[in-house]
């Protein structure tokens, strides 16, 4: 065959070549972004199937999805969960049988983080502060108080411990002596416990006292 006859014959040959030549997947942009994985819908796929490849840096995405069957050339694939982590930026690209198509980059929302709990911080404070005995006092007070005001927690404590006295002797005297003793710790906020009652509180504790010392008279002239 002549040089000149080859010509069409290649010709012919490079348009069948360049027929069966497909374009690649185009890589759609991210959706449904959250802080541990995103979809993406990728076009133009050539064959039955598609998969993504995806890493952390251009070029070098190095973690797999798994296939993914396309429909008319069409297919949405997913990436969640681990090793995916909150906050990462992510470069990823879809494959088919013909190659890998354009490579898109998203950033995944930033994790919530679970809620830290105080309960353990007296005792942080102790030892952080290596146990200065101020520090071990304000601590030891703060576990009683997280929730509740100390003036109540104390308070409570006081009126049944006293209840408790009272209903063991049956002796006003008694509550009287309990009520002197215990009054220089919990009624003044730079004295004793630092509770500093407050003001209508003081009020109800003054009336009780002269109550319970009108009670300790009556009951000395009595007999």
């Amino acid at each position: 065959m002549k040089p000149s006859a080859l010509v069409p014959v290649l010709f012919i040959v490079l348009l069948l070549l360049a027929g069966t030549v497909s374009a690649l997947p185009t890589t759609g942009a991210a959706a449904d972004i959250t802080s541990n994985g995103f979809n993406t819908t990728i076009t133009g796929i050539t064959g039955d199937n598609v998969w993504v490849f995806w890493g952390d840096y251009s070029g070098k995405e190095n973690w797999i999805t798994p296939n993914v069957t396309a429909v008319a050339g069409t297919a949405t694939v997913q990436l969640i969960g681990a090793p995916v982590y909150g906050g990462e930026t992510i470069v990823f690209q879809a494959c088919d049988s013909t190659g890998c198509g354009n490579e898109e980059t998203v950033t995944l929302a930033a994790i919530t983080p679970i809620p830290i709990y105080t309960f353990g911080q007296p005792i942080r404070n102790i030892t952080n502060s290596r146990f200065n005995p101020q520090i071990i006092q304000d601590s030891l007070l703060s576990v009683y108080t997280m929730v509740a005001p100390a003036v109540i927690m104390f308070g409570v404590a006081f009126l049944f411990f006293a209840f408790g006295i009272w209903m063991r002797t049956k002796s006003v005297r008694m509550m009287m002596i309990l009520g002197l003793l215990i009054y220089p710790f919990i009624y003044l906020s730079n004295a004793g416990l630092h509770l500093g009652i407050p003001l209508i509180a003081q009020s109800v504790a003054v009336g009780l006292f002269a109550a319970s010392l009108a009670g300790l008279l009556v009951s000395w002239m009595r007999k």
